[in-house]
This record gives structure tokens, sequence and C-alpha cells, in this order.
């Protein structure tokens, strides 16, 4: 099976990052990758972390770097 990796930077992204996340969780060709998506909070000042670790609950793929 084909790995794929889909990298997020995000800065003060508290009320975009569901929606990033789950835009990529929506293409249905994932279905045919071993695939990851890997977000990387770049010092936000907000709650992205916060946010983004309620969506980790929920899929195992989905890893958050700080």
């Amino acid at each position: 099976m084909k790995e794929i990796s889909f990298v997020i930077i995000a800065y003060n992204e508290q009320r975009t990052i569901t929606n990033c996340i789950r835009s990529i969780l929506n293409q249905g060709e994932l279905t045919n990758y071993d695939y990851k998506i890997i977000v990387v909070n770049d010092g936000s000042k907000d709650e992205t972390s916060s946010v983004v670790e309620n969506v980790i609950k929920n899929n195992p793929r989905i890893q958050l770097i700080h």
C-alpha cells in the first residue's frame, strides 16, 4: 500500500484547523493509502493545540508536534 503524509503548519489556527483536518479526512481516495496527518503547532498563542488534541482522540493517524 502506498504511504502519504500531510504536514499542516499551524499558527493561531484554532478556528480553522478542524476544518483543515476534516477536509483531508474527507478525501475518498485516502482508502488507497496508508496515511498520516502531522500538525506542527508553530508557537500558537491561542487554543490551536487543544483543538488538535481533541481531534486526535478520534483518529490515531493524526500527530501533533509542538
